[in-house]
């Protein structure tokens, strides 16, 4: 839409606030339109993957960090990390004393803790909608990876079903991660 002389233009964005269509109700709040340049649209083109890429990266180092630390809190040794962008990540624990809480702290940690991170900074009157978009992220990634796992029992589904945890409780945690 072209610019007339009726237009008001907001200075501090730059933003042109159109005039609301005939017949549209806006009950005093101003209406804005952007048109997407070819250069706004290369960057988002750019933006998209960047952002999954880095949440993606970011969810397991967050949910492999779960393990270590259930690890260390119940007498285990961490052999070795594998955390390559290219590969699944893996946490490789030797002696593992309690097998069941060190495979369940993956995806317990990578949901929760994101989550949680998200919520105290909204509750301190921060609003990130970066943390927002990585809660959310590491929450469905997490989630579907239990709940899809666990019908080809691969990586942690693999130990959770080995060690006792009935296929029910995958899930419902499944069900809660990409529900929330």
């Amino acid at each position: 839409r072209r610019r007339t002389p009726g237009d008001r233009v907001d200075h501090r964005s730059q933003v042109k606030i159109a005039p609301p269509p005939a017949g549209c109700r806006t009950y005093g709040r101003r209406v804005r339109t952007t048109t997407m340049t070819p250069l706004s649209r290369r960057s988002t083109l750019l933006l998209v993957p960047a952002t999954i890429i880095t949440c993606w990266l970011g969810m397991m180092l967050v949910h492999e960090s779960g393990h270590m630390l259930a690890a260390t809190f119940t007498g285990g040794t961490v052999q070795k990390l594998v955390f390559h962008p290219l590969a699944l990540s893996r946490t490789d624990v030797t002696p593992n004393p309690h097998p069941l809480a060190v495979a369940w702290s993956g995806p317990a940690f990578g949901a929760a803790a994101p989550l949680l991170l998200w919520l105290a900074l909204r509750a301190a009157g921060v609003r990130s909608f970066l943390a927002q978009i990585f809660a959310g992220f590491c929450l469905i990634a997490n989630g579907a990876y239990i709940a899809l796992g666990s019908l080809s029992r691969a990586g942690d589904t693999y130990d959770l079903l080995l060690n006792g945890s009935p296929l029910w409780t995958l899930w419902l945690f499944g069900l809660v991660a990409l529900a929330a």
